[in-house]
């Protein structure tokens, strides 16, 4: 028959290595969220640059008056936007998703959500807020699609990016490894 088990088998016999779910290797490298902040170390931005601090309630963007207070930053170095993340006052040099969602994770704002359909279910992010590549490509292997964009016409803070077919294992360990918890609707 034409069943993974029996795949898998022939794999065996054939000397040849077999993945039933690529997607599910992948998600066992994704990294702890604690593991991800601790390997970036960094100094304060400077005052001499363009700095603006990210609201994560509100997912936009705002001037920034001082950077003594915890959160994201963009700082606007030769021409270039550098992601700094500041909690309890270390500071930590990171891509502006991964500073998206530590900010998420420091205010308490759970931003990934979980429909479950008939058979696995649908991932949901804001399109503000972009996973980070190794997640998104973790969800998009699920079903070998990019996502869509749903509520296109609202406004854009409300429009959300939607993975189908990713298993509630795999949507969790997503969510997880960006210190967020899955909030299944």
């Amino acid at each position: 028959g034409g069943t993974e088990a029996s795949l898998a088998m022939l794999a065996e016999e054939l000397g040849l290595p077999y993945e039933t779910s690529i997607a599910d290797r992948l998600c066992g490298l994704l990294p702890s969220f604690d593991a991800t902040l601790s390997a970036t170390g960094d100094v304060a931005p400077s005052d001499s640059f363009e700095i603006e601090r990210w609201d994560g309630a509100e997912l936009q963007w705002n001037e920034a008056t001082s950077t003594l207070h915890d959160g994201l930053f963009r700082v606007r170095q030769y021409s270039r936007d550098v992601y700094r993340f500041k909690q309890k006052g270390q500071w930590h040099l990171v891509d502006q998703p991964t500073g998206m969602f530590a900010e998420l994770h420091r205010i308490g704002f759970q931003a990934i959500r979980y429909k479950e359909k008939e058979r696995n279910g649908i991932l949901f992010s804001p399109l503000a807020v972009p996973l980070p590549v190794l997640q998104a490509r973790t969800a998009a292997l699920c079903t070998g699609l990019t996502p869509q964009v749903r509520n296109p016409k609202a406004p854009y803070r409300l429009r959300r990016l939607a993975w189908d077919n990713v298993p509630l294992r795999i949507a969790t360990r997503i969510a997880k490894s960006l210190g967020q918890e899955l909030d299944q609707i």
